[in-house]
C-alpha cells in the first residue's frame, strides 16, 4: 500500500451578471462641521438625481461616512475632508451606468464613480469547480497508480486553494468636476437621453471573469 500526490486543477470563464456601483462624495472645508454640512448637501442632491432615474434611496447603502484631517492640504487650503460613499448593487445595465455617469459628469462636483462587475452565485460555482478539480486529481492519480500496477482506494489528505483572476474586477473611475456653473437638471436631461439613439457605449459588455480552483490530494493506493 502506498500514497500518491495529484494536483487537480480547473479554470473556467463566466459572464458577469452583477454590477456594484459606488459613488463617493468628497468635500473639503475649513471646519469639520462645515465639511459634514457640505457633504450632506451634496449627498442629498445626488440621491435626488438618482431617484429621477429610478434608483430609490432604499436601493442604495452607505458603506463609508467619515470626516478627517486632510494631511495633504496646504496652509491656505481647507484642511477637513468629508467622504460619504454610496453603494448600489444591480444587474448589469450599461444604460443605467451611462445615466449615472452623466449625472456625475454634468454638474455634481467632487464625486467619484466606480463600477465593478461580478458574479452573483459564486458559492455554487465554487462548489462545481471543486467537484471538477477533485475528479481531475483522481484521474491523474489513477494514471500514476496504474503505471505502478496499483489502484486508488481512498483519500489520505487534501488541501484546497482557489482564486479569482486578478483582472476580474473591472474598475471605471471618473471625477465629476465639470460644468461647475451649469447645474444639471436631472429630469430633463434623462428624458432627452432616453429619447435619443442608444449610445454605442451602452452596447458594451464587460469581459468574462476567470475563476479557478486547485486541490492537492494525497491518494491511497494498493
Amino acid at each position: 500500500m502506498g500514497k500518491v500526490l495529484a494536483i487537480g486543477h480547473v479554470e473556467k470563464e463566466f459572464r458577469p451578471d452583477r454590477c456594484i456601483i459606488t459613488l463617493a462624495v468628497h468635500t473639503n472645508a475649513v471646519t469639520a462641521a462645515k465639511a459634514s454640512e457640505e457633504s450632506s448637501t451634496q449627498c442629498e442632491k445626488l440621491l435626488q438625481h438618482l431617484d429621477v432615474i429610478g434608483i430609490k434611496p432604499n436601493m442604495a447603502t452607505i458603506c463609508e461616512d467619515s470626516i478627517e484631517i486632510n494631511r495633504y492640504s496646504g496652509k491656505d487650503r481647507e484642511p477637513y475632508l468629508s467622504v460619504r460613499e454610496i453603494r448600489i448593487e444591480t444587474g448589469i445595465d450599461q444604460r443605467l451606468i451611462g445615466l449615472i455617469r452623466h449625472i456625475v459628469e454634468s454638474g455634481l462636483n467632487n464625486i467619484t464613480l466606480g463600477v465593478r462587475y461580478d458574479i452573483a452565485d459564486k458559492v455554487r460555482i465554487r462548489q462545481l469547480l471543486l467537484e471538477q478539480a477533485i475528479r481531475d486529481s483522481r484521474h491523474k492519480a489513477e494514471l500514476l497508480a496504474s503505471s505502478m500496477g496499483q489502484k486508488i482506494v481512498g483519500i489520505d489528505s487534501a488541501n484546497l486553494s482557489g482564486r479569482d483572476d486578478i483582472e476580474d474586477v473591472i474598475e471605471d473611475d471618473v471625477l465629476g468636476d465639470v460644468l461647475k456653473d451649469n447645474r444639471y437638471v436631472a429630469g430633463a436631461m434623462c428624458c432627452e437621453r432616453a429619447r435619443s439613439a442608444t449610445p454605442l457605449t451602452d452596447q458594451l459588455e464587460p469581459k468574462n471573469i476567470s475563476l479557478s480552483t486547485d486541490v492537492k490530494i494525497i491518494w491511497q493506493m494498493e
